[in-house]
């Protein structure tokens, strides 16, 4: 790019609000790595929500139960609460894994990291390249087994087109 462009695009950035291509990449990246912070967070309050009931729960199991209308209601919110507690919980479950892609029959190569190996494999068979927040092999390791390798993607949205591009992969 000439100078001259540089300082006309670099005079109008404020104005179009136009930014770099790594400038968006990175943000893209910060932005789905605060996304998988929150998804953490709020798994671990209903977490934190459950122990909480179960404290209230032991507490009124040791002390006398009062009969009045105000002690009951109260018993039924806190039993309302529980269930509520438990769905969020598992919806949280769920969207946890819906991050989640096992791959099978992957073998591991001294010196590469199995990140590395993971993103190579989707670009060369998938034309598609993921965000990888953590992947690591299950299972102990075995002399004539290949381990399989768990990806947690950053984002439950990587998951879905790498699944839809391998199974057309598959077909032809």
């Amino acid at each position: 790019m000439k100078d001259s462009v540089a300082a006309v695009l670099v005079s109008i950035i404020d104005t179009t609000g136009w930014v770099c291509s790594d400038c968006r990449r990175m943000s893209k990246q910060h932005f789905i790595c605060l996304k998988s912070g929150q998804a953490k967070l709020a798994e671990e309050v209903a977490q934190l929500k459950t122990a909480v009931l179960e404290l209230q729960d032991c507490k009124r199991g040791s002390s006398e139960v009062l009969a009045t209308p105000e002690a009951k209601a109260t018993q039924k919110t806190s039993q309302k609460l529980g269930v509520v507690t438990a769905v969020h919980l598992d919806m949280a479950e769920k969207q946890r894994r819906a991050k989640n892609v096992v791959v099978t029959g992957l073998q591991p190569v001294d010196g590469c990291d199995d990140a590395k190996l993971f993103l190579d494999l989707c670009e060369d068979n998938l034309s598609v390249k993921p965000y990888i927040y953590r992947c690591y092999r299950l299972g102990r390791q075995q002399e004539q087994r290949v381990r399989p390798l768990l990806v947690q993607l950053g984002s439950e949205d990587n998951a879905p087109p790498m699944l839809l591009n391998y199974c057309v992969q598959a077909e032809n």
